[in-house]
């Protein structure tokens, strides 16, 4: 290659690496799935991005948010899974087969990827009927049904007192009735607040959310924006009072 076909020294090395494919724009989601670690049903955001800057079997990325479009794109496909486990072993949030912005992409090591058969499997171990037991003999003459019943999943017991293994009551007056916070969050780590700190209150009720939001881009928002933010609020069955604001106290 005569050197006059590149401006700079550096744009012809990287030129020539583009095309032994070393260094590349970015991948396919169905190249993470081809070179997934076998030993790991779930990867972590953080490793796939390190695997980038190690393995020999990667190329090397000309653009750090590289990672964050593989994974957007796969999320989109159904290819991959963008998943937070919960303290009882069940993913929370589950992105899957939806579009989700590599802006929302967090890598670190407590989010994870999953294949798309793991992803379908816990899809329809949730959707399972509960088991059900046999009747107890006997059982009909205590006063308990006789018939075969449904037994919801029961919480894994927290290890202390008591002879059964079984967590045990407070004592009285020690119980906190409830409590607040109030902080400011970035866009891009909502979803690992909601893994690490509502998650765990989701389900047991009287988890209410308040939301201040204050959207001052530089340079202003466009009309559409605004109305395309009351159409999702409409479908979320919240309300579209948008306040806006215009230069000049217009």
């Amino acid at each position: 290659m005569h050197s006059s076909a590149a401006s700079s020294l550096v744009e012809l090395i990287v030129s020539r690496l583009k095309q032994e494919d070393i260094v590349v724009e970015g991948v396919s989601p169905n190249f993470l799935t081809r070179y997934w670690p076998p030993a790991l049903p779930e990867w972590s955001t953080k490793s796939v991005r390190d695997a980038f800057y190690a393995s020999p079997k990667f190329p090397r990325l000309l653009k750090a948010d590289a990672v964050k479009d593989t994974i957007s794109r796969g999320l989109e496909a159904g290819t991959i899974a963008y998943v937070g486990k919960s303290a009882d072993g069940t993913y929370e949030p589950f992105v899957y087969k939806r579009s989700l912005g590599s802006t929302d992409i967090e890598l670190a090591d407590d989010v994870y990827l999953i294949v798309r058969e793991r992803a379908d499997e816990y899809l329809a171990k949730k959707a399972a009927p509960l088991p059900i037991v046999p009747p107890i003999a006997g059982a009909g003459t205590s006063g308990t049904p006789t018939g075969s019943v449904a037994v919801p999943p029961v919480a894994p017991s927290v290890g202390g007192a008591g002879s059964a293994g079984t967590q045990s009551e407070p004592p009285p007056g020690a119980e906190i009735t409830g409590f607040s916070w109030t902080g400011e969050i970035s866009p891009q780590k909502w979803m690992n607040f909601y893994t690490k700190v509502l998650s765990r209150f989701a389900t047991a009720g009287g988890l209410r959310l308040s939301v201040t939001v204050d959207v001052d881009p530089p340079g202003g928002t466009a009309t559409s924006k605004v109305e395309e933010t009351k159409a999702a609020l409409r479908e979320l069955g919240m309300s579209e009072n948008v306040t806006t604001r215009r230069r000049g106290g217009a």
